[in-house]
């Protein structure tokens, strides 16, 4: 399954990637790869942890949480050499899985 997202902020795009899924006994866990870029050409890849948490009482709803850990050998263009690590907390909503709906915000600083 692959996931897209229009961003504000330092980066215009992100796309990501479910690697593998485990049960949790609160939830969910995701091994996934995103991957982020801005309209000059700028992108970085990252792998990733995310934690989600079950909203009692809202079947298929979660809170999540996402580590976010860029992979130096393929940053490119104007973020080429951008290293670190940030993260990502929020709200989803995977019943449908056609349309996964969600609203994250980003937390952290990457620097060359």
């Amino acid at each position: 399954m692959i996931i897209s997202a229009a961003l504000t902020g330092s980066v215009n795009t992100a796309a990501g990637k479910i690697i593998a899924q485990r049960q949790t006994p609160t939830g969910l866990e995701m091994d996934m790869e995103h991957y982020f870029g801005r309209d000059d050409g700028g992108a970085f890849q990252t792998k990733d942890l995310a934690v989600l948490t079950a909203v009692p009482g809202k079947p298929g709803r979660f809170m999540i949480e996402i580590s976010y850990h860029i992979q130096e050998n393929v940053t490119r263009g104007t973020l080429k050499g951008y290293k670190g690590q940030f993260n990502s907390y929020g709200l989803v909503d995977l019943r449908d899985p056609e349309n996964l709906v969600g609203l994250v915000r980003y937390a952290g600083e990457i620097c060359k």
